[in-house]
């Protein structure tokens, strides 16, 4: 049974409820989150944080560049929520990229926000970084009126380069061949 089950299996077992329903209202459940007593089956010892953090996904903030829990949350750091585009902030969370690249590329944020004032020019500064550099997450056009603006403070800057890895969540080739033989048994 992998970490995440054991987790949400105790959950269930400890707390009398899914871990998502704690998520969607912790302050009511708090009492019941189970305790690391309650988690004797872990190899280790965890804290409750490790618990929050592999059930959560853990995201970039395109405003400020910090990480945080939930893609489509607002950031601790400036409060800002999701972009409003659902797949663009799943795509910058550890659905698809490792906690450590999306580090990374919170610094490529902070690189161009502290060039401009306008959240916009930052914003598509790093979109046009991420399309030309990991065009595998996407590949966007600047808009004509931040293009200009974009390229200023693009030229004018020495980008932190990042080194993108994949998120535990994806599953390696030898998983996903182990599941492709277990599904036709």
């Amino acid at each position: 049974m992998s970490k995440n089950l054991q987790i949400r299996s105790a959950f269930t077992k400890y707390g009398g409820f899914s871990a998502e329903t704690f998520l969607t209202n912790p302050a009511s459940y708090s009492s019941k989150v189970p305790t690391l007593k309650q988690l004797d089956f872990f190899p280790v010892f965890v804290n409750e944080q490790e618990v929050l953090q592999e059930i959560m996904t853990i995201a970039l903030c395109l405003n400020c560049g910090e990480t945080k829990f939930g893609a489509l949350c607002p950031c601790a750091k400036c409060g800002v929520e999701s972009t409003g585009n659902i797949q663009l902030d799943i795509a910058f969370s550890d659905h698809h990229v490792a906690d450590d690249s999306l580090k990374d590329l919170g610094k490529v944020i902070a690189h161009f926000s502290n060039r401009t004032d306008d959240r916009g020019v930052a914003f598509w500064a790093f979109i046009r970084y991420v399309s030309e550099n990991h065009n595998s997450i996407l590949h966007a056009n600047i808009p004509n009126e931040y293009a200009e603006r974009v390229a200023a403070i693009y030229a004018e800057s020495d980008i932190p380069s990042v080194t993108l890895n994949p998120s535990f969540r994806v599953p390696s080739s030898d998983e996903k061949q182990n599941e492709a033989k277990a599904n036709k048994s």
